[in-house]
C-alpha cells in the first residue's frame, strides 16, 4: 500500500495503465528485434553478404530494443514512486542497469541517426556498421 494512500497500487487506474503501456512497449520493441534478427539469419544461411541498408536495420532493431526496454522499465519505476528508490526493491536495480544500457555504443539514441543517414544515402557516423 502506497503512503497515504487507501488504495494499492493494482487498483490505481493509472497503474494498470502504465503496466499495459509498458508491456505493450517491451513486446513491440522485441517483436521488431526478432523480425529483424530473423532476415538476418535466413540472409546468412543463404550466403549472402549484408548490405549496409541491412546492417542499418539490424542497428534500428537494436536501438529500438534498448529504447523500448527503457521506456517499460521508466513506466514501472513512475509507478512505483518513492518505494522505488531503496535497493530492497527489485525496481531500483533495474532502473539503474536500464539506465547504463541506454548509453551503450551500440543501444544509443544516437544509432537512430546513423540509421538515419544510410537511410538518406550518407556515409554512417558509426564505423561499426561498415564491417
Amino acid at each position: 500500500m502506497p503512503v497515504a494512500a487507501t488504495t494499492s497500487l493494482r487498483e490505481r487506474a493509472s497503474a494498470q495503465a502504465k503496466l499495459a503501456r509498458a508491456e505493450a512497449t517491451l513486446r513491440s520493441g522485441r517483436l521488431l528485434l526478432y523480425d529483424t534478427l530473423s532476415e538476418a539469419w535466413q540472409a546468412t544461411v543463404a550466403g549472402e553478404t549484408f548490405s549496409l541498408r541491412q546492417k542499418a536495420d539490424l542497428q534500428l532493431a537494436m536501438a529500438n530494443a534498448v529504447s523500448s526496454a527503457v521506456s517499460a522499465v521508466e513506466l514501472m519505476y513512475s509507478v512505483a514512486g518513492t518505494s522505488g528508490i531503496y535497493t530492497r526493491n527489485p525496481l531500483e536495480r533495474y532502473f539503474r542497469d536500464v539506465q547504463v544500457l541506454k548509453h551503450h555504443a551500440f543501444g544509443a539514441e544516437t544509432r537512430y541517426e546513423t540509421v538515419g543517414q544510410v537511410y538518406f544515402g550518407l556515409p554512417p557516423d558509426f564505423p561499426a556498421l561498415l564491417f
